[in-house]
């Protein structure tokens, strides 16, 4: 599966996920234009490959240095520069979608505040949008080594609801586990970003 962010002159972003074909060895996909995309010019910013390829990422020539700048990556990429204006299309008759997702603070909760050896604990959250969701992440802080859990919450349709289970393994040797974000991104990258004072304290500990 390759990743492919399309870019509006506007600098709507969608991501789209496309599969590589058996027959012919090629990514195939399709972009549907829908009412939430911004009118006016759109391409592609970049494509992110998985790992049998390396982890290249082509980019497009959008900012300039020298010409030419290639946007900044991790040791883990590889970045490829190419000239993506081939992909260059036009949308009218379209709405934008400007309005960040709604998270309800009151829904934030968790099972358990406390994690035995082998137990888990879920913490939930409700957020909708009228679009639909690119991702609903959660992050906790230790607060004795101070480092940084990130989570992407699963959707549980019957519950009406977006879930992260969190187990003991993810304490570390010490400290307890403190939620300090909560964000929610719909397809279109209106975000809506709870955090520190937004949020319920939620702490958990480990027995």
């Amino acid at each position: 599966m390759a990743r492919v962010t399309w870019g509006s002159e506007g600098d709507q972003k969608i991501v789209q996920d496309i599969e590589r074909s058996s027959e012919d060895n090629i990514f195939h996909g399709e972009l549907k234009i829908e009412e939430g995309m911004q009118p006016g010019k759109w391409k592609i910013d970049h494509i992110l490959f998985p790992d049998s390829y390396s982890y290249a990422k082509v980019t497009s020539l959008m900012q300039e240095w020298d010409g030419i700048k290639v946007l900044g990556q991790g040791e883990t990429l590889t970045s490829v520069v190419d000239d993506l204006s081939f992909s260059e299309f036009t949308v009218q008759g379209t709405k934008a979608d400007g309005k960040a997702p709604v998270v309800r603070k009151k829904s934030i909760a968790l099972t358990g505040k406390a994690v035995k050896k082998k137990g888990k604990a879920k913490l939930y959250v409700k957020a909708s949008d009228k679009s639909p969701m690119r991702y609903v992440a959660c992050v906790w802080k230790n607060t004795a080594t101070k480092e940084l859990l990130y989570g992407d919450m699963i959707y549980n349709r019957k519950k009406s609801r977006y879930e992260y289970t969190l187990s003991a393994s993810e304490f570390g040797k010490k400290g307890k586990l403190r939620l300090i974000c909560v964000e929610a991104c719909d397809k279109y990258g209106n975000k809506t970003t709870l955090k520190n004072k937004k949020l319920p304290k939620l702490i958990l500990i480990r027995k």
